[in-house]
């Protein structure tokens, strides 16, 4: 390869703690390996990104060609009916590697992080004398185990100049990412491994995940040629509940002009239009800033005729829609054309190195996406086109070449399946099964109903939290938490899921049926309304109520809390960079407030500092507008350069005001860790907040509402800090202390029992 690097070592912040990746050999394990034999078949994994079945030729696509994913369906299986336990990255992966869901597994939403300890499948293939690799997307937060070789992508990566994790540091290589990946796959199977040794390799592809950057080789691939509508592009909902109503990830709505349509932010506002979240425009320039002066300017030459060309059309209304949508899909498809070539790639080399024919091949997605199907892009629902993800596998000799299961597959089935491929007792808490009968032929059902449980929510895209059942053909779902909708869909009559026919008389006997079967199912992977009520309480902080003003109860007390505001007066108070609190801030009948002009925000910071502490307080603001409040810690050494080192936390005060978009997602790190949200806090009434820092993990509960859960200094806190506007700091947020610091932003803001315990 001649990708030239940058080497850095992966910075320890003091706070953080990494699982440990390496494995010690058993006297088990190094008779299995002794035993191994090349009889035992070699296992490629290869998982994209976001990849919808909807955009594979040997899915039927309308779309795009997709010739090697179709060559591999051609010399195997495809699945028609294969589905995730929940569709969002993180925790489809997690189920993918421990064959478990995610209430079991510990993943439920991007915002969790893996634990390593645990039982995977590679652990198992190792043990068993298989050799372990995994190159490309991770997102799983924690290192990697279970694996003698690793080269991951830090968070979601980077589509130009890819920044790998690796045991050693990080890496930053030249080129687009898909190529790389896909160069190190080649290269550790070329040179990497043990030539007479049965492997695992696991890699995984950034594309097409938003937002969609098409390597220079693809830029100009779909520009041309209009690309067909889904028939609900303008979906209006009706026949459907809240969920699908309120869900943010609408095209005409919430699809970006900059990081999406790759519009020039200035041209955007000079024109009036308004991304939907301000962070779309900082991460365009990102893009581009890692493009080398040759890849900006095949960028340019193909985006600046878009550019004048929107210039020229200013479009609005279904016309604006239509053009998001083309161009949404113009760049999706375009960075499929690179997966297609590299799977390409890869298949070639097998065939050159001999290791084709005792080698399984499977091609997959984390899950599925929608292409404009009821108006959306992204995914998370258990509706079709997010819920079914593609699946193909080639085992030559074994599975027939053009073959397709109808059969219902899961992806908690993977780890079951590889393992029972590669000869290898699957442990019984597994809670997937192996497939390896349809690839020989088995028509039998592996499964009578897929169970289903999404949990992010609030969270980025409003997506309600749900759970339900899909048989062959209805599926029962069930939204909570802050609504209690159900939805049964008829997927025989009503394909497209259009119309909810929960309660209609018509279906009364399939509903209470379908009811049994997902109690049933529930029972059997050991969910239920109990657990999802332990869920909710430890994402929700129980407990957590209003409490009188300024005043410990016996619990906090005994705790070890103590009250650093007391509504008496400022003592152990003081200013940025002041020895005195501020005129601004003042005491008035118990509460404190800030009064004065608003030009400028003006901290008030606590005389002492913290290390590992949890914060409480309660705070309002007004209903009127257009700011909000932020708290944070900061170094108390730095006020010199008068930049937070930790979290800091911003709450918008209110929703409905023009600007708030714009101005509660001015780049601040709150936004960068949770996501945007508009759940959980009231204007014009208390609200309360918690902020935990141990051992460099930050959690802020919301009224009840765990929004925040990171781990500053990992490689995902240095990627969002890199896309933010804290990336020239070096250092920043692995202070291991920091005093705590208020900050008003303009609109009227109140605080009162502001109690605090070191841990």
């Amino acid at each position: 390869m001649n990708h030239s690097r940058t080497n850095t070592s992966l910075v320890l912040a003091a706070l953080v703690l990494f699982a440990c990746s390496d494995r010690e050999p058993t006297a088990e394990s190094t008779s299995q390996v002794e035993a191994s034999t090349t009889s035992r078949p070699n296992i490629i994994f290869i998982m994209a990104d976001d990849h919808a079945y909807q955009a594979i030729g040997a899915y039927g696509s309308v779309l795009n060609k997709t010739p090697n994913i179709d060559r591999l369906a051609a010399e195997g299986m495809r699945f028609d009916r294969a589905y995730v336990s929940n569709s969002i990255c993180s925790p489809a992966r997690a189920a993918t590697l421990t064959g478990k869901h995610s209430h079991v597994n510990g993943v439920r939403d991007n915002r969790g992080v893996f634990d390593g300890s645990q039982q995977t499948f590679p652990k198992l293939l190792q043990q068993a004398g298989y050799q372990t690799a995994l190159i490309g997307k991770w997102h799983l937060k924690s290192e990697p185990t279970g694996f003698d070789y690793w080269r991951v992508l830090p968070g979601q990566g980077f589509y130009y100049q890819p920044e790998f994790r690796t045991p050693e540091g990080t890496e930053t290589l030249s080129g687009y990412v898909t190529d790389v990946v896909t160069d190190l796959a080649i290269e550790w199977l070329e040179n990497g491994r043990t030539q007479d040794q049965p492997f695992l390799l696991m890699f995984g592809h950034k594309a097409p995940h938003r937002e969609w950057l098409a390597s220079p080789d693809h830029l100009e691939a779909y520009k041309d040629a209009p690309l067909p509508e889904p028939e609900t592009l303008f979906d209006d909902y009706a026949g459907r509940g809240t969920a699908a109503a309120t869900a943010e990830m609408r095209i005409a709505e919430h699809m970006g002009f900059t990081n999406d349509g790759k519009l020039d932010p200035d041209m955007v506002k000079e024109l009036g239009y308004k991304d939907f979240m301000e962070w779309y425009q900082r991460n365009y320039r990102k893009s581009r800033a890692r493009m080398t002066d040759e890849q900006r300017a095949d960028w340019d030459a193909v985006f600046g005729p878009i550019n004048e060309q929107f210039r020229e059309l200013q479009p609005h209304g279904d016309d604006l829609t239509r053009w998001k949508y083309q161009r949404y899909m113009q760049d999706y498809l375009a960075s499929i054309n690179s997966v297609d070539d590299n799977t390409g790639r890869l298949l070639d080399y097998l065939e050159a190195s001999g290791l084709a024919e005792n080698t399984v091949v499977i091609y997959t997605s984390d899950q599925g996406f929608f292409l404009g199907e009821h108006g959306w892009f992204d995914k998370r629902f258990m509706y079709e086109e997010s819920f079914r993800t593609p699946l193909i596998v080639r085992w030559p000799g074994t599975v027939a070449p053009g073959s397709v299961s109808e059969e219902l597959v899961q992806n908690i089935d993977t780890a079951p399946t590889l393992l029972d491929i590669a000869g290898v007792e699957v442990p019984g808490d597994m809670q997937g099964v192996s497939v390896t009968p349809l690839l020989v032929g088995s028509t039998q059902p592996v499964h009578d109903g897929l169970y289903y449980h999404y949990y992010e929510f609030p969270g980025i895209h409003t997506v309600k939290r749900h759970y339900g059942l899909a048989t062959k053909r209805y599926k029962l779902i069930h939204f909570y938490y802050d609504i209690d909708e159900w939805e049964l869909y008829d997927l025989e009559n009503d394909p497209g899921e259009m119309l909810n026919v929960y309660g209609d008389p018509a279906y009364a006997d399939v509903q209470a049926e379908l009811h049994v079967k997902l109690n049933e199912l529930r029972e059997r992977y050991g969910d239920s309304d109990e657990l999802t009520r332990q869920v909710l309480e430890a994402d929700l902080r129980p407990g957590f109520e209003s409490r009188p003003a300024n005043v410990l109860s016996e619990e906090e007390a005994a705790e070890g809390f103590h009250l650093i505001f007391d509504g008496q007066g400022l003592s152990g108070w003081r200013g940025f960079k002041m020895k005195s609190a501020p005129a601004r801030w003042v005491v008035d009948n118990g509460l404190l407030t800030n009064s004065g002009p608003a030009d400028e925000p003006v901290d008030l910071v606590t005389d002492d500092t913290y290390g590992n502490f949890e914060l409480r307080l309660q705070w309002m603001v007004s209903d009127a507008g257009d700011s909000g409040i932020l708290f944070n810690v900061v170094e108390s050494d730095a006020f010199e350069q008068a930049w937070q080192s930790g979290p800091e936390i911003q709450i918008l005060d209110n929703d409905n005001h023009p600007d708030a978009v714009e101005k509660h997602l001015a780049g601040d790190l709150y936004d960068l860790l949770s996501g945007w949200y508009r759940m959980g806090r009231e204007a014009g009434k208390w609200n309360q907040s918690m902020l935990r820092v141990e051992n460099g993990r930050v959690r802020h509960w919301l009224n009840g509402l765990l929004v925040i859960d990171t781990v500053l200094g990992s490689p995902e806190w240095r990627q969002l800090v890199a896309n933010s506007k804290f990336s020239g700091m070096p250092g920043f947020g692995t202070a291991g202390s920091g005093v705590i610091a208020l900050r008003d932003q303009g609109s009227p803001v109140w605080f009162r029992s502001i109690r605090i315990k070191e841990l």
